[in-house]
């Protein structure tokens, strides 16, 4: 399944050491949303980061960021822990820990890789047509969404990332 991107999520876990966390429903965090009303899937990877905090919400020191799947009923696996405080995954105690699910660095990293040094290519549209980045071609594929180009797929390195919209044309997954 893609990787999907959310804004505005936040919840707290109680969970310790290096396993799933059991996300805490509702939010504390007043104009936040819980990972569960957001509809999204089990089985969706997304990033994350985890912070402990003190009853004020204000991180107290032990963080990791990663990217994890959501196993459904507000259990989340930290599939890939990235960076943390300590080494990953890192081995949290008792207490309260905010989740939030963001971009990290891994996912702007894979970005940067595409502007180093990259040679573009055009369709006469005006579309993007390839990408040429380290010795790999990426190709854009296009789907005609009222009578606009959308993106739907980039292919190269032996690997097609498939690009999903919500049904007001925003960009929701990357996978």
């Amino acid at each position: 399944m893609a990787k999907l991107f959310l804004d505005a999520v936040a919840q707290t876990t109680a969970s310790t050491g290096t396993g799933n966390i059991t996300l805490v429903t509702p939010t504390p965090y007043p104009g936040r949303r819980t990972l569960q009303s957001t509809g999204v899937a089990t089985g969706t990877k997304l990033s994350y980061r985890i912070a402990a905090v003190d009853n004020n919400g204000q991180e107290t020191g032990d963080w990791e960021t990663g990217e994890g799947t959501y196993l459904g009923a507000g259990s989340f696996e930290r599939t890939t822990p990235r960076a943390g405080s300590a080494a990953v995954p890192v081995a949290f105690v008792g207490g309260t820990k905010k989740v939030t699910f963001t971009v990290n660095a891994a996912d702007l990293d894979t970005l940067a890789e595409l502007d180093a040094g990259a040679t573009l290519t055009w369709n006469t549209d005006g579309t993007l047509a390839t990408v040429t980045t380290n010795g790999t071609t990426y190709t854009m594929a296009y789907a005609t969404v009222d009578d606009f180009p959308r993106l739907t797929s980039i292919t190269g390195g032996g690997k097609t990332v498939a690009l999903g919209y919500d049904g007001a044309g925003r960009l929701t997954s990357i996978g």
